[in-house]
C-alpha cells in the first residue's frame, strides 16, 4: 500500500495519507506526489472537490486547536465527509472557483481591493448559465443541475 493514495469517484477526489505508524508525517516523496496530484486535479474536469483523509490528531484535539469546526463519531465520519464533499461537488463550479480565488487573493489584500475583487467576481458569476439555473432551481424548489458555464 502506498504512503499516499489518490482516487476519484463521482466528482470527488480523495487523497489518503497512509502512514499511520508515523502519524502520517510527510516524506519528500509524498510532498512531490501531493503536488503532482493537486496540479492534476486542478485541471481535471472530473474533480470538483478534493478530500484529504488520514489521522493526524484525534478529533477533540483538532476542535480544541481550532483546526476542525465539526466533530463526528468515528463510525459516522465517512458518511459526514461524503455528505459535505457531495454538497460542494454539486455546487455551481464557476461560483465555487470564484469563492476560492477570492479567499486566496483577499488574504493578501486590503479591504478595498478585496471588495473590488468580490464585485468583479460577482459580475462573472451572475453572467453564467449556472447562475440562471440556480435561480430557476430556487424558484422551482428543486436541486440545481450545473454545467460549469
Amino acid at each position: 500500500m502506498a504512503d499516499l493514495e489518490y482516487t476519484i469517484a463521482d466528482g470527488i477526489g480523495t487523497i489518503l495519507l497512509n502512514r499511520p505508524h508515523r502519524k502520517n508525517a510527510f516524506t519528500l516523496e509524498m510532498i512531490d506526489e501531493w503536488a503532482r496530484i493537486l496540479t492534476e486535479a486542478r485541471t481535471d474536469p472530473d474533480v470538483r472537490v478534493i478530500v484529504l483523509t488520514g489521522d493526524f490528531i484525534d478529533a477533540e484535539e483538532a476542535a480544541r486547536l481550532g483546526i476542525a469546526n465539526h466533530v463526528v463519531d468515528d463510525d459516522d465520519l465517512p458518511a459526514a465527509v461524503n455528505t459535505l464533499a457531495r454538497k460542494l461537488a454539486d455546487a455551481p463550479p464557476v461560483a465555487v472557483r470564484m469563492i476560492k480565488r477570492a479567499v486566496y487573493q483577499s488574504a493578501r489584500a486590503d479591504l478595498r481591493t478585496a471588495l473590488d475583487l468580490i464585485s468583479s467576481h460577482m459580475a462573472v458569476v451572475t453572467s453564467t448559465q449556472d447562475s440562471a439555473e440556480a435561480l430557476a432551481a430556487f424558484r422551482e424548489k428543486r436541486p440545481g443541475r450545473y454545467a460549469g458555464h
